[in-house]
């Protein structure tokens, strides 16, 4: 469990991150985001230990210093409040951290005399191991497996999502149809993921470009690109935490930026974001 409260309180943070990048760029997403922090911050504390409540609160501290601070640089008349609501966070991290219990020694295992017991000769051991060998049946292990090799526009499920990766394609541009947006360009690959996941579970999934990864034949992984001119251009098709309903699809496009010599990658599908991923399929690209 407290693992579990580790983790919401891990994506607590990047989604603090997440808001605080929405309000510097102005892109909309902020008040969304600070939502999804609010709540896992609540279920952080409802499945938390002590331990983890005291990181609860040291964490909101951290979070109001950042607020005070904002305030005292943009004079918005917030910041003394702010301070206050830090002190007092930090206090109850303090309380709650005292009321961690050490851990209880473990009681000494009792040890018992055994009594001796006669020992077979070495030649006598090797003719009785020999019988029973050749008295037990006689049983062929199973043939392993082999892995399913997905194909590019089948359906691929990892969990409780069916991914189709409908095409991919590789440039070094990607040309903007707006005025108010230049074309993104690098002199690095562009590998551009044109996918539909649907939503197999009975409740509400949330879907992203974090369910992307890219594998290259040396082993490294590429996370999809966050630069905000490739958002930008995206637009609709950049899913970042959307919620899809269960039986629904949503189409979309993920970006990876590889050095221009990377020649053969495959990439990896995960079954959810955060604590409700763990299963992974893989689909060879090139």
């Amino acid at each position: 469990m407290a693992f579990v409260s580790f983790l919401l309180m891990l994506s607590a943070a990047v989604l603090f991150v997440l808001g605080i990048a929405g309000l510097v760029k102005r892109n909309g997403t902020a008040k969304k985001r600070f939502l999804w922090m609010g709540g896992a911050v609540i279920l952080s504390i409802i499945t938390s230990t002590w331990s983890t409540l005291a990181l609860s609160f040291l964490l909101a501290a951290a979070v109001l210093l950042v607020m005070g601070i904002t305030g005292v640089i943009e004079r918005d008349g917030t910041a003394r409040k702010r301070f206050l609501q830090m002190a007092a966070a930090f206090l109850l991290a303090l309380i709650t951290g005292s009321m961690i219990d050490s851990p209880k020694e473990e009681p000494a295992v009792r040890t018992e005399e055994v009594a001796d017991v006669p020992v077979d000769s070495p030649d006598e051991a090797r003719e009785g191991q020999d019988a029973e060998q050749a008295s037990a049946p006689v049983t062929k292990k199973p043939a392993k497996e082999t892995e399913k090799a997905h194909t590019m526009g089948s359906p691929i499920r990892t969990g409780d999502f069916e991914f189709v990766v409908a095409s991919v394609k590789e440039d070094q541009i990607i040309p903007s149809s707006n005025e108010f947006i230049e074309s993104y360009e690098t002199e690095n690959k562009l590998v551009i993921v044109d996918f539909t996941v649907k939503n197999l579970d009975k409740r509400t999934r949330a879907v992203g470009s974090n369910l992307f990864k890219l594998k290259d034949d040396q082993g490294n992984e590429y996370n999809p690109s966050d630069e905000y001119e490739i958002t930008a251009l995206l637009e609709e098709e950049d899913l970042i935490f959307e919620d899809v309903n269960p039986g629904l699809s949503k189409k979309g496009k993920v970006v990876f930026e590889l050095p221009p010599d990377v020649a053969h990658y495959s990439l990896e599908l995960s079954s959810g974001l955060g604590w409700s991923g763990g299963d992974y399929e893989i689909l060879q690209l090139k």
